[in-house]
């Protein structure tokens, strides 16, 4: 069995929306897991709270990351409605007692199991 190796935050992302994990980075190991298959569907990235895009997501260093949550299709349509699909939610350190970090846990915790570090 093969293994793929996770060294960045991007890596960490899509590992986490492929498996539908929450996940709490630990930038200072390395992490091995054995691949599944399955399909991906382009998922809608959450930065502290605000929508954003991949790319802004992808540039982030994993020693800035709070933490982060996946919600699967069907907790994304419970929170957000009909038309959505998977959700990565990513918080920073320095955004993680914002209000709008704080309001989107609430809607997200009635739902879906937050990751521990969002209860801090």
């Amino acid at each position: 069995m093969s293994k793929i190796h996770i060294n960045s935050a991007a890596h960490l992302l899509v590992l986490s929306l492929t498996l539908g994990l929450a996940a709490t980075p630990n930038p200072a190991a390395a992490t091995s897991v054995a691949p599944l298959a399955t399909s991906v569907s382009p998922p809608v990235y959450y930065l502290d709270g605000v929508r954003t895009d991949k790319a802004t997501v992808d540039k982030l260093s994993p020693k800035t990351i709070a933490y982060m949550n996946v919600l699967d299709e069907k907790a994304a349509q419970q929170v957000f409605g009909a038309e959505s699909g998977k959700v990565m939610l990513v918080v920073t350190k320095q955004g993680q007692n914002s209000a709008a970090v704080l309001a989107l846990n609430e809607r997200v915790a009635k739902v879906a199991p937050l990751s521990p570090a969002a209860h801090r």
